[in-house]
């Protein structure tokens, strides 16, 4: 049975986190200032204002404690959106949060192995899709409709399971034979075309040569993409405990293709531990943290109606 917990605390100011051992994937999405904190109340939480060097400032505080912790060959996930500034010279303009997080990233020393871009869906009453949008009532720009979802690593190597997350295809599909005198056709059509480019060039008339020896399409496989492109599409969450939570499915690919079941997978702030609940439903420890006592709440109701719900099964 996986273990699990969920504490109060504030991994931004404090370092030491008490953990089990050190984890395979830490997975965590700040708010967004000034357009969301989630809990005014709880003292020092962040994205209650629109000072962007005090949140950044936070943000890499943050980075620091979590490479700390961190597996040497774990991964870290960071889910940005973005905002706009809503007064002075810079009114209405993006305040370009995924951008500052990625330098502070870079600053920290994290390798950023991946940008996977989230294009959000929102599925309505006659089951079509729009994109979910960051509340905005203006009409002169484009709905936000994407967030950005950082893949970082600590060291150039890192464990990551192509298999857990491969696009299934038809890998050992080959292309149609190609007779003979169609080889040759397109041969001489190449030539013509590449003597009329490169004419008398020396050098061009060993590549134009190299044409010929070209084996022919004839039982060559078709190369197969196994993990997919780095823009996912796919559905917002709601529930009842948080007004932002992650989206099962997202934190699905993430704990699947970077850890392995018993692997224990941490959110430092963890909201309503919808990656908790989802790590725990795929085998992997889960150790949770968040300023807002309120939060701690709901996730340890959340998570423990899970395991009862289990049990009884």
């Amino acid at each position: 049975m996986p273990e699990w917990s969920v504490t109060c605390l504030d991994t931004i100011r404090n370092a030491e986190w008490d953990l089990p051992r050190a984890p395979r994937l830490i997975m965590f999405s700040p708010p967004y200032p000034p357009l969301r904190c989630y809990d005014e109340g709880a003292d020092g939480a962040i994205g209650t204002d629109s000072d962007l060097s005090a949140y950044t400032d936070a943000i890499r505080g943050l980075l620091l404690n979590v490479k700390k912790a961190l597996a040497d060959d774990g991964h870290l996930v960071l889910n940005i959106g973005d905002s706009y500034c809503g007064k002075g010279d810079r009114r209405k303009s993006l305040n370009l949060l995924p951008e500052r997080i990625a330098m502070e990233l870079d600053t920290v020393g994290f390798i950023i192995r991946n940008r996977v871009i989230w294009a959000k869906q929102v599925w309505l009453a006659d089951d079509t899709t729009r994109g979910a949008t960051i509340p905005h009532g203006t009409k002169d720009r484009w709905l936000p409709s994407h967030e950005m979802c950082y893949l970082c690593t600590p060291k150039a190597m890192a464990y990551f399971d192509t298999e857990a997350v491969k696009i299934p295809k038809a890998t050992q599909e080959t292309r149609d034979p190609l007779p003979k005198e169609e080889w040759d056709a397109l041969f001489e059509k190449k030539m013509a075309a590449a003597q009329k480019i490169y004419g008398d060039d020396p050098g061009q008339r060993l590549r134009i040569k190299t044409l010929r020896r070209m084996p022919p399409l004839e039982g060559r496989p078709i190369r197969s993409v196994k993990t997919g492109p780095d823009v996912w599409q796919g559905p917002v969450a709601r529930n009842d405990f948080h007004p932002a939570e992650y989206p099962p499915w997202l934190c699905r690919r993430f704990i699947k293709s970077c850890t392995e079941p018993g692997d224990l997978v941490v959110d430092p702030m963890c909201g309503s531990s919808s990656l908790g609940v989802t790590a725990l439903r795929l085998g992997r420890d889960y150790c949770g943290f968040d300023i807002s006592e309120s939060y701690v709440d709901a996730s340890i109701q959340r998570i423990t109606a899970q395991e009862a719900a289990r049990e009884s099964v």
